[in-house]
């Protein structure tokens, strides 16, 4: 049975596709919205937005956005496209901004609208952990603050929301706490963290969807006989492809 539940899809690099481990916010997501959205992790390692501007209409095709509710999108990238000059990942900026918004007009082309996007800013760099990690000095602190900012200001400009993730993370005391020890992904702290911040916004962009299909302890109220005996009616009710409809039964 294929049923319809909306979906709330995060797309990006590696902190989107490290945000479903152990205590990381992909998965504190999904557990808050059980039952009511599915949260569908599109996150791959390494990826710009050059790379994810040519993968979005295949994640996001007409035919899959026309079967279910998009209740929300959430784009974090921008974490490799600030990296420095030279370096393989590296976008330049104005082609950061341009690829950000081929992404909001591609959305739009599948009735995906800016109220249900949700920008997520690079995350800051803790540059004395990276320089112990790698060696060189491929990304800095000042370049994400320079990313983080026009990736805001797409956002502004297309009536989409954004976390300034960030500036949420600097303004913290001692914020190296939120970084991993490579110095550029998120610490279970850091994923912790984003999700607290990101939540809020997922939540009302959610909040039209009820919890689907009664509770079990629900069950006598359509079925006051014994548990083991279950009537046509609630086989229909537990089997309706659309679980929104058992209001209306």
């Amino acid at each position: 049975m294929f049923c319809r539940w909306p979906k709330v899809v995060l797309f990006g690099d590696s902190l989107t596709e490290r945000s479903f481990d152990d205590g990381q916010w992909g998965a504190i997501l999904q557990n808050k919205l059980q039952r009511r959205c599915d949260v569908v992790n599109r996150g791959y390692g390494g990826y710009n937005t050059t790379w994810g501007r040519v993968l979005l209409p295949g994640i996001m095709g007409k035919e899959i956005c026309n079967q279910v509710d998009i209740a929300a999108i959430v784009i974090f990238l921008g974490a490799n496209d600030s990296t420095s000059p030279g370096e393989d990942l590296y976008v330049p900026i104005e082609l950061y901004k341009e690829n950000l918004q081929a992404m909001v007009n591609y959305l739009k082309t599948v009735n995906v609208t800016p109220d249900k996007i949700i920008f997520v800013s690079p995350p800051p760099v803790n540059e004395t952990a990276l320089s112990t990690c790698c060696r060189g000095k491929w990304k800095t602190d000042e370049q994400a603050a320079e990313y983080t900012q026009v990736c805001c200001d797409v956002a502004k400009d297309n009536g989409a929301e954004c976390l300034n993730l960030y500036r949420a993370i600097h303004d913290e005391e001692n914020w190296t706490q939120y970084m991993h020890s490579d110095g550029v992904h998120l610490s279970t702290a850091g994923g912790q963290f984003l999700e607290s911040q990101l939540w809020p916004m997922v939540e009302k962009k959610a909040e039209e969807f009820n919890t689907k299909f009664p509770s079990w302890e629900d069950f006598e109220k359509y079925e006051p006989r014994p548990r083991e005996i279950i009537s046509p009616k609630m086989i229909k009710q537990l089997t309706i492809e659309d679980p929104d409809e058992l209001e209306e039964s």
